[in-house]
C-alpha cells in the first residue's frame, strides 16, 4: 500500500480484487483510523473493542455497530 489508513486505498483494493460494490461489504475495525477509512472508502463499518481506542473514541467516528467482543460482531455479521 502506498498510503495508510485513513486513506481507503487498501479497501478499494479489496473492493476492486473481489469485484464488489462497497455498499455489499463491511469492514470490522478496532480503531478511530478503521472507520475513517471504511468511510472514505464508502464501506460500513462494524468496531469491535479489542483494541487500544477507548469506547468514546470508537463512537464519535459513528460507525454502523459497535461491539464489546469479535464474538458479537461475528453474531451480527452471520444474522445479516
Amino acid at each position: 500500500m502506498r498510503f495508510p489508513k485513513p486513506h481507503p486505498e487498501s479497501l478499494q483494493r479489496v473492493i476492486q480484487h473481489l469485484g464488489v460494490g462497497s455498499d455489499s461489504m463491511v469492514f470490522v475495525g478496532d480503531s478511530p483510523l478503521d472507520v475513517e477509512a471504511a468511510h472514505a472508502a464508502g464501506v460500513s463499518c462494524l468496531c469491535v473493542r479489542t483494541g487500544y481506542s477507548a469506547s468514546s473514541e470508537l463512537l464519535k467516528c459513528k460507525p454502523a455497530g459497535f461491539f464489546e467482543d469479535l464474538e458479537a460482531v461475528t453474531a451480527r455479521i452471520l444474522e445479516s
